[in-house]
Protein backbone atom coordinates (compact mmCIF):
# COMPACT_ATOMS: atom_id res chain seq x y z
CA UNK A 1 0.00 0.00 0.00
CA UNK A 2 1.76 2.93 1.44
CA UNK A 3 1.46 6.79 -0.52
CA UNK A 4 0.84 5.94 -3.73
CA UNK A 5 2.27 8.53 -6.89
CA UNK A 6 -1.15 10.57 -7.30
CA UNK A 7 -0.93 14.51 -7.16
CA UNK A 8 0.81 16.69 -4.14
CA UNK A 9 0.24 20.13 -4.19
CA UNK A 10 3.99 20.90 -2.96
CA UNK A 11 5.95 17.77 -3.36
CA UNK A 12 6.69 15.89 -7.06
CA UNK A 13 5.21 11.73 -7.17
CA UNK A 14 8.67 10.62 -6.41
CA UNK A 15 9.30 12.94 -3.41
CA UNK A 16 6.10 11.72 -1.88
CA UNK A 17 7.54 8.42 -2.61
CA UNK A 18 10.69 8.82 -1.01
CA UNK A 19 9.07 10.43 2.38
CA UNK A 20 6.46 7.67 2.45
CA UNK A 21 9.71 5.64 2.62
CA UNK A 22 10.91 7.46 5.38
CA UNK A 23 7.81 7.61 7.44
CA UNK A 24 7.70 3.89 7.08
CA UNK A 25 11.50 4.11 8.77
CA UNK A 26 10.50 6.85 11.25
CA UNK A 27 6.98 5.18 12.27
CA UNK A 28 7.59 1.36 11.09
CA UNK A 29 4.26 -0.85 11.02
CA UNK A 30 4.32 -3.72 13.48
CA UNK A 31 1.57 -6.36 14.43
CA UNK A 32 -1.16 -3.74 15.23
CA UNK A 33 -0.52 -0.51 14.25
CA UNK A 34 0.25 0.30 10.22
CA UNK A 35 3.59 2.11 9.53
CA UNK A 36 2.90 5.99 8.89
CA UNK A 37 3.94 5.95 5.38
CA UNK A 38 1.10 3.63 4.85
CA UNK A 39 -1.69 5.39 6.50
CA UNK A 40 -1.14 8.49 4.55
CA UNK A 41 1.02 10.77 6.63
CA UNK A 42 2.93 11.86 3.17
CA UNK A 43 -0.23 13.52 2.23
CA UNK A 44 -0.56 15.37 5.62
CA UNK A 45 3.19 16.69 5.68
CA UNK A 46 2.54 18.16 1.70
CA UNK A 47 -0.26 19.94 3.31
CA UNK A 48 1.46 20.99 5.89
CA UNK A 49 4.35 22.73 3.49
CA UNK A 50 1.33 24.32 1.45
CA UNK A 51 0.41 26.23 4.87
CA UNK A 52 4.45 26.62 6.08
CA UNK A 53 6.15 27.75 2.99
CA UNK A 54 9.03 28.36 5.39
CA UNK A 55 9.81 24.75 5.41
CA UNK A 56 9.35 23.84 1.70
CA UNK A 57 13.34 24.09 0.89
CA UNK A 58 14.47 22.60 4.57
CA UNK A 59 12.26 19.19 3.83
CA UNK A 60 12.86 18.85 0.27
CA UNK A 61 16.50 19.24 1.15
CA UNK A 62 15.89 16.48 3.30
CA UNK A 63 14.14 13.98 1.03
CA UNK A 64 17.09 14.71 -1.68
CA UNK A 65 19.52 13.52 1.09
CA UNK A 66 17.45 10.33 1.97
CA UNK A 67 17.82 9.55 -1.88
CA UNK A 68 20.93 10.64 -2.46
CA UNK A 69 23.89 7.97 -3.61
CA UNK A 70 21.28 5.15 -3.56
CA UNK A 71 17.34 5.10 -3.52
CA UNK A 72 16.33 5.19 -0.19
CA UNK A 73 13.49 2.07 -0.72
CA UNK A 74 16.51 0.06 -2.26
CA UNK A 75 18.98 -0.08 1.38
CA UNK A 76 18.26 -2.52 4.12
CA UNK A 77 16.43 -1.04 6.70
CA UNK A 78 19.43 -1.04 9.04
CA UNK A 79 21.16 1.05 6.12
CA UNK A 80 17.74 3.28 6.28
CA UNK A 81 17.93 3.83 9.70
CA UNK A 82 21.95 4.80 9.67
CA UNK A 83 21.22 7.22 6.93
CA UNK A 84 18.17 8.62 8.80
CA UNK A 85 20.02 9.46 11.55
CA UNK A 86 22.88 11.19 9.80
CA UNK A 87 20.25 13.35 8.35
CA UNK A 88 19.11 14.03 11.64
CA UNK A 89 22.80 14.72 13.13
CA UNK A 90 23.10 17.24 9.52
CA UNK A 91 19.90 19.10 9.64
CA UNK A 92 18.68 18.76 13.07
CA UNK A 93 16.40 21.55 13.00
CA UNK A 94 14.74 20.33 9.51
CA UNK A 95 14.43 16.98 10.43
CA UNK A 96 12.46 17.45 14.18
CA UNK A 97 10.32 19.25 12.11
CA UNK A 98 9.52 16.32 10.35
CA UNK A 99 9.25 14.21 13.44
CA UNK A 100 6.92 16.45 14.83
CA UNK A 101 4.62 16.92 11.62
CA UNK A 102 5.13 13.02 11.14
CA UNK A 103 3.29 12.19 14.37
CA UNK A 104 1.30 14.80 14.30
CA UNK A 105 -0.50 13.20 11.21
CA UNK A 106 -0.41 9.65 12.32
CA UNK A 107 -1.49 10.31 15.25
CA UNK A 108 -4.44 12.02 14.16
CA UNK A 109 -5.26 9.50 11.13
CA UNK A 110 -8.45 7.31 11.44
CA UNK A 111 -6.98 3.91 10.37
CA UNK A 112 -4.17 4.55 13.45
CA UNK A 113 -6.70 5.63 16.46
CA UNK A 114 -8.95 2.65 15.07
CA UNK A 115 -6.01 -0.03 15.62
CA UNK A 116 -5.50 2.03 18.90
CA UNK A 117 -8.99 1.32 20.01
CA UNK A 118 -9.92 4.90 20.05
CA UNK A 119 -12.10 6.83 17.41
CA UNK A 120 -11.86 10.27 16.02
CA UNK A 121 -14.73 13.00 15.93
CA UNK A 122 -14.27 13.22 12.81
CA UNK A 123 -14.87 9.94 11.93
CA UNK A 124 -18.30 10.09 14.34
CA UNK A 125 -21.72 10.36 12.45
CA UNK A 126 -23.02 11.56 15.76
CA UNK A 127 -21.76 14.83 17.92
CA UNK A 128 -20.08 14.19 21.52
CA UNK A 129 -22.57 14.24 24.15
CA UNK A 130 -22.76 17.33 25.95
CA UNK A 131 -20.69 17.86 28.93
CA UNK A 132 -22.63 17.44 32.47
CA UNK A 133 -21.94 20.72 34.23
CA UNK A 134 -23.21 19.10 37.77
CA UNK A 135 -19.40 17.01 37.69
CA UNK A 136 -17.81 20.46 38.51
CA UNK A 137 -20.10 20.96 41.23
CA UNK A 138 -17.89 19.43 44.03
CA UNK A 139 -15.31 21.84 42.56
CA UNK A 140 -17.32 25.01 42.87
CA UNK A 141 -18.91 23.83 46.75
CA UNK A 142 -14.88 24.20 47.64
CA UNK A 143 -14.69 27.90 46.56
CA UNK A 144 -11.31 29.53 45.25
CA UNK A 145 -8.06 28.26 46.25
CA UNK A 146 -5.83 30.75 45.10
CA UNK A 147 -5.26 34.15 46.82
CA UNK A 148 -7.31 37.21 45.72
CA UNK A 149 -3.79 39.38 44.80
CA UNK A 150 -6.12 43.05 44.90
CA UNK A 151 -7.21 42.25 48.12
CA UNK A 152 -3.72 41.05 49.62
CA UNK A 153 -2.00 44.23 48.28
CA UNK A 154 -4.45 46.53 50.04
CA UNK A 155 -4.58 44.65 53.38
CA UNK A 156 -0.57 44.09 53.17
CA UNK A 157 1.90 46.40 55.41
CA UNK A 158 2.64 48.91 53.36
CA UNK A 159 0.07 48.23 50.51
CA UNK A 160 -2.06 51.02 48.74
CA UNK A 161 -5.60 51.57 51.02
Amino acid sequence: AGDDARAYEVLTPAQGLVLAAVLNRIIPANDVMPGAGDVGVARFIDGVLVDAPHLRPRVIALLNEADARERFASLSEAEQDGRLREMARHEQDAFDALLRAAYTGYYSESRVLAAMGRSSNADSASPPAPFDTRRLDAVRKRGPKYRDVATARRTAPGGRS
